[in-house]
């Protein structure tokens, strides 16, 4: 069975407002992720396709403490991403569309490995996942790999997610090349509304016993 992962889809990544939004906002455009998400959602609601969501969140004080991390994860401590009901909460745009979603436990860095994330697929009998949201080269490339290491299949849905462009580098282009060589399929938005994620199965008539 298929599932839709959707990794991140907050106010402090995809909203005017949000803590990153300075540093996504050129690659969300491009990529139209915010109406790209949409579409996948609407379609996988109408076509009975489960939806999952990983949120990330801080919500207790000692994740304020931490003594030591990556660029990445300093810049979201220091500057309280993912510490405010606003920062942690879906995105106005996707709100509807995502409340018969499985939201799972927040993911505290950029993977699942400590949140619940495998437990209900497993539960719910997925063996397939495509996944987006943000961001793409962090928690979204780490919930893919996880997700390879657990023995799901996984597929990327590369216009319905986007990356920092930062002096060091393009977040979103460094994705698509680890996406391309891990992923067993990289796939468009369309493409996935295309694709025939339902199985259909066909009713062979039974032999007579005799």
């Amino acid at each position: 069975m298929k599932a839709l992962l959707i990794v991140d889809p907050l106010n402090d990544f995809l909203n005017i407002k949000g803590v990153a939004w300075g540093a996504v906002e050129k690659s969300v455009k491009k990529n139209n992720t915010i109406e790209n998400l949409k579409t996948l959602i609407d379609y996988s609601n109408k076509n009975n396709i489960k939806i999952f969501v990983s949120p990330h969140c801080y919500t207790n004080k000692e994740d304020i403490n931490w003594k030591f991390g990556g660029f990445i994860e300093n810049f979201m401590l220091k500057n309280k991403m993912f510490f405010t009901d606003f920062g942690c909460e879906i995105i106005s745009e996707l709100k509807e569309g995502l409340k018969d979603a499985i939201v799972c436990s927040s993911h505290k860095i950029y993977g699942p490995q400590t949140t619940d994330l495998t437990l209900q697929l497993r539960k719910n009998g997925i063996n397939e996942v495509f996944v987006a949201g943000m961001s793409a080269n962090l928690c979204v490339e780490s919930h893919i790999r996880h997700l390879l290491e657990c023995g799901f299949k996984v597929n990327a849905v590369k216009d319905a997610t986007a990356g920092a462009l930062l002096p060091i580098g393009d977040g979103y282009e460094s994705a698509l090349i680890n996406f391309n060589f891990i992923c067993s399929s990289v796939l468009t938005t369309k493409e996935f509304c295309k694709k025939k994620t339902l199985k259909k199965t066909l009713k062979k008539p039974r032999k007579k016993i005799i």
